[in-house]
């Protein structure tokens, strides 16, 4: 059998399985006889399939096949991972949030905070993998807020979630899986906490306490080298707020020279507005197709795994193929068609 090695940071990246999607995705392969999917390498290294590939250490006579992918470094394989994961998935909220914090770290460590990061082919968004012009009016954490729908000060709280587990981890090995499992729940202002804890042993008391419910939390030690500013910090710090709100109806008057570049980046914005868009390729549609494709795939097997009674009661059956159905007879009309 093939041996593929295991990396801890890339697989705590990974969303983890309960132990009964583990058990059906192992029945399943058991089945089949076979991985149906690929394995995604880096150098050896697994990105992709770490349950596959356990349960085929446990049963080696089992076939798989592995697909090797090609990236500059550790950053961006990260990157990789954290998109795929983010297009295939059927994520929980944490989960989501846990995700596109790490894939805005990625592309900070890789090239700063601004956006010059660029992928391969492997890196899905049209955008890089084309090595078009990113605008120059939006930062990293703008253009992946606005990929995601969310503001670019959620995709900096991310990035403070992925601080604070990272933190966590070291303190308690293993809480990460926890956590993303859902098999504990601490809300995400307790684990940026353990993040933006400076004193070692109130760090640790914040990581045990992740554990523990409300009202069997350990006390925090008194610590005089915390700064009042830094308490502040903490005590105000959003969870995940989409927005910032205005708690009244007035502005701060601007002073004439705020107001200038005020109207001036207004003007900039609208120019960029008005510049006519480069328009799709045949190659672009065909990629947004495929990724499409590969989605509703995806989705299919997950909850055919996930509710098996999807296609083995009569019942449900026979709704589930009425449904998948409609593509049949959606691929015969455009087989059969040439459209002008």
């Amino acid at each position: 059998m093939q041996e593929l090695r295991i990396d801890p940071e890339f697989e705590r990246i990974i969303p983890p399985l309960t132990a009964d999607e583990f058990q059906l995705l192992k029945e399943n392969i058991l089945a089949e006889g076979k991985v149906r999917d690929a394995l995604i390498t880096w150098n050896g290294i697994i990105l992709d399939g770490h349950n596959r590939y356990r349960i085929v250490c446990e049963y080696p006579e089992i076939p798989f096949a592995t697909e090797e992918r090609n990236f500059a470094d550790r950053e961006e394989a990260i990157w990789w991972m954290c998109k795929n994961q983010l297009g295939r998935r059927n994520l929980t909220e944490y989960q989501r949030r846990a995700l596109i914090g790490r894939r805005y770290k990625a592309e900070k460590r890789t090239n700063g905070s601004k956006d010059s990061f660029r992928g391969n082919q492997y890196t899905g968004s049209l955008v890089l993998a084309k090595n078009l012009p990113v605008p120059e009016n939006l930062s990293t954490a703008e253009r992946i807020g606005k990929e995601y729908g969310i503001s670019h000060a959620s995709v900096k709280n991310a990035e403070s979630l992925v601080d604070g587990l990272d933190a966590a981890e070291e303190e308690l090995p293993g809480i990460t899986k926890d956590i993303l499992s859902g098999m504990i729940k601490p809300s995400q202002k307790d684990v940026i906490a353990v993040g933006k804890e400076k004193d070692a042993q109130r760090r640790h008391i914040r990581a045990e306490n992740l554990r523990r419910a409300k009202n069997d939390k350990i006390p925090l030690p008194s610590e005089e080298t915390v700064s009042e500013e830094h308490q502040n910090d903490e005590a105000n710090e959003p969870e995940f707020a989409e927005e910032s709100s205005i708690e009244d109806d007035t502005l701060p008057e601007l002073t004439p020279a705020e107001t200038r570049a005020l109207y001036k980046s207004i003007e900039a914005i609208s120019a960029d507005m008005a510049k006519p868009k480069e328009a799709l390729t045949l190659d672009d549609v065909l990629v947004s197709i495929d990724g499409a494709v590969n989605s509703f795939q995806n989705n299919c097997d997950f909850f055919f795994r996930k509710y098996p009674g999807l296609l083995r009661e009569d019942g449900c059956r026979e709704k589930t193929m009425r449904i998948i159905n409609r593509l049949k007879k959606y691929i015969k009309k455009i087989e059969g068609e040439k459209y002008l």
